[in-house]
């Protein structure tokens, strides 16, 4: 009993590490970027979410995903005092959700800032980034 305990313990650890290995590895592609996020697994913006979701793991920020779903692009930062920030683009619902972490480098601190609805800029990028991913196709 114990040793599966400990199994079942170590197995989580490494996951969760995997996710926030992965999270820091692609972090400087993702920043300061629009990514598309759609169903295939291979698309880097669904990765994001991913790994955000694992390293964000007891933050407000996974549990948002976990209820709400995926947005259908993301913007991902770090705001002038180092924390790490993405925004959720939610088309159908108009809204955008925006979350930072409290303090730098602190995962479990990613919480929610705000919900607006999307302006005219974040519309025209999400149709840009649309008719991108189709020339790419071709």
């Amino acid at each position: 009993m114990r040793a599966t305990f400990i199994y079942l313990f170590l197995m989580v650890v490494l996951l969760m590490s995997c996710n926030s290995w992965r999270y820091g590895y692609t972090q400087s592609l993702a920043f300061n970027s629009y990514n598309l996020v759609s169903e295939n697994e291979k698309n880097f913006g669904n990765k994001r979410v991913r790994y955000n979701m694992g390293h964000h793991a007891r933050s407000p920020l996974a549990y948002f995903l976990k209820v709400k779903g995926k947005p259908d692009f993301i913007f991902e930062y770090e705001d002038d005092q180092k924390r790490d920030g993405i925004n959720l683009y939610y088309l159908n619902a108009d809204s955008a959700f925006l979350f930072i972490e409290k303090k730098k480098n602190t995962p479990s601190s990613s919480s929610f800032v705000e919900a607006r609805k999307l302006n005219e800029y974040e519309k025209l990028t999400y149709k840009n980034l649309v008719e991108q991913k189709q020339l790419r196709a071709m």
